[in-house]
């Protein structure tokens, strides 16, 4: 099979998106739509794996959390300790597994800890989560290419975004972009230079798709892109990627709260490595306040994966006593501390 590699990854190959390897998780339109309308007249319209009782994807997920858990508390590979194993007892099947990898978003990160022989897992297991590993690392690589092709019309017309989310963190705190999937990119601009943003978006071939009032924001699909899902098994390479542009880092909580956020000042952006100029990331307690109020305001369905990247933001700063600190007081300066609290709790 055709193989990249990826720029920031330790010699691990990529595996194309056309390698044979990566069909398995690959599913025909038909079928999808099929699995979708199931699940909606079953009255669970986001849970599509009808040959997967409910009890045992939550016995899977019971297993990946004690497992992630115990791989964070350890980091890496421990001389004379046994690895960290995922097994296959009681409702556990592969298949729970499988699925819980999945939703949990955890999938390429379980893959990358077998990988890195901190984590064991049955062989059935071990094939699938290197999959979902395969496929988001192609995803990344998918994400870096629209992010360098935009990056010189940015610059010609003055804009620095701020790369939100995943995307920032997948770069800047995950052991490798490919463990961090994204269904999108999210950029911030400032509201008066939207209009400069979204014009430069369409003159590089960007289509509208969306246009959000509160929150503003506007949602792009890039160039090539046809909005086909390919899998609802994995994050796959092929899935729809788009481009999220935000003119305020406000999150609105159902119409019941709105958190106001100010926009980013100069000390609270910094570049991210491995991306390419203009792009800038969020720091220190901004970042983690940000991805915070979006965990918290997606309680009802807060992906591990989330909790997880909090967890390695504060890792990743010098003080992390200091930056949990000062992202608490940021908040209660803003008025959004009970917004944050139950991603901060989480974590």
């Amino acid at each position: 099979a055709p193989v990249l590699q990826h720029p920031a990854s330790s010699g691990s190959p990529v595996i194309a998106p056309d390698a044979p390897r990566l069909d398995p998780f690959a599913s025909s339109e038909e079928e999808i739509e099929h699995r979708l309308r199931i699940a909606r007249r079953a009255g669970h319209p986001r849970y599509v794996w009808e040959d997967l009782p409910m009890s045992s994807w939550a016995a899977g997920m019971r297993a990946v959390e004690g497992a992630v858990t115990e791989a964070l508390a350890r980091t890496r590979p421990v001389p004379g300790v046994p690895s960290i194993r995922l097994d296959l007892t009681g409702e556990v099947t592969a298949r729970a597994l499988a699925v819980a990898a999945f939703t949990s978003g955890t999938g390429p990160l379980l893959g990358h800890w077998i990988e890195q022989g901190l984590l064991e897992a049955p062989e059935e297991v071990a094939s699938v989560l290197a999959g979902h590993l395969a496929h988001a690392r192609v995803r990344a690589r998918r994400i870096h290419g629209h992010l360098e092709a935009l990056a010189p019309a940015l610059a010609r017309n003055g804009l620095r975004p701020v790369i939100l989310k995943g995307v920032h963190t997948a770069w800047r705190f995950f052991p490798e972009p490919g463990t961090r999937p994204s269904a999108d990119v999210d950029l911030f601009v400032p509201s008066s230079q939207g209009p400069e943003a979204e014009r430069t978006l369409a003159g590089e071939g960007f289509r509208l798709r969306l246009r959000q009032r509160r929150p503003a924001r506007s949602v792009w699909m890039p160039p090539g892109e046809t909005g086909r899902i390919r899998s609802l098994e994995v994050t796959h390479a092929g899935n729809p990627l788009t481009l999220d542009l935000h003119f305020s880092l406000d999150r609105d909580f159902y119409g019941v709260r709105r958190a106001r956020v100010p926009d980013p000042a100069e000390d609270d952006r910094e570049p991210v490595p491995g991306l390419p100029a203009p792009f800038q990331g969020l720091r220190g307690p901004m970042l983690m306040l940000s991805l915070s109020l979006h965990a918290s305001e997606d309680l009802y369905n807060l992906q591990l994966l989330r909790v997880v990247e909090l967890v390695l933001v504060a890792w990743g700063a010098p003080e992390p006593e200091a930056l949990w600190q000062g992202s608490v007081e940021l908040a209660r300066r803003w008025r959004t501390l009970g917004a944050a609290f139950p991603a901060l709790a989480l974590a």
